[in-house]
């Protein structure tokens, strides 16, 4: 997808930085929550983004963390792993 364009419409240039920090922040641990309370059988559900090939719910989440530790290495917050 067009990153850069996406990036233009959403206008997160002009946003408050405090304001996309919480939001980020609020998102993440709701997403976090949601995941620490699924039980183990749905590890392995399918799930798709997209046009791409369905992946078990583990994974993604796994490759959702190793995203997120990408963007706070470039932040300086964390260490890349």
């Amino acid at each position: 997808y067009d990153q850069n364009a996406w990036s233009r419409v959403e206008a997160f240039q002009e946003a408050p930085w405090a304001m996309l920090v919480e939001g980020w922040t609020a998102a993440n641990r709701v997403l976090a929550h949601v995941l620490a309370h699924l039980p183990a059988e749905a590890a392995g559900a399918p799930c798709r983004i997209g046009g791409t090939a369905a992946m078990p719910l583990a994974e993604l989440a796994r490759d959702y963390l190793r995203h997120m530790l990408h963007h706070l290495a470039q932040l300086g917050i964390a260490a890349e792993s």
